[in-house]
């Protein structure tokens, strides 16, 4: 297991509030991905993990304070589970392409039957003939 602690955060700050998590206990987390927020009196800051893994022991909860050294959670190494949230996210961001593409399809189809439908006014409202 490896220790995700309260990183130094600046010279003169030695406490940390816990802001939100990202990660929940037992999801997988990328190496370097943020897995929670920490609030200072100056910044927020984000906390990546050291190692890819699962979330475990989450020490600290939403809103309590930390000092700097003191152990968050720990990470579990293991296998990269086959369907993680970032694959749900390509699939969401994917379908939300492609839906995208249909309704522009849908707008310039419904552009040009506004124009044929116009043109076709028009022929029938011009001047008679002499």
């Amino acid at each position: 297991m490896h220790e995700v602690k309260v990183p130094s955060v600046g010279e003169s700050i030695s406490e940390v509030q816990i802001g939100q998590w990202l990660k929940q206990e037992g999801e997988w987390a990328d190496r370097d991905e943020t897995i929670v927020e920490l609030e200072t009196e100056k910044a927020s800051v984000q906390v990546p993990t050291p190692h890819a893994g699962f979330v475990r022991n989450v020490r600290k909860q939403r809103e309590q304070f930390a000092s700097v050294g003191d152990v968050l959670c720990e990470i579990e190494p293991g296998d990269e589970p086959a369907n993680t949230t970032q694959d749900s996210a390509k699939a969401a961001s994917k379908n939300a392409d492609n839906g995208a593409a249909a309704e522009k399809s849908g707008q310039a189809g419904s552009q040009a039957a506004g124009q044929a439908g116009s043109q076709a006014a028009g022929q029938s409202v011009g001047p008679p003939a002499a």
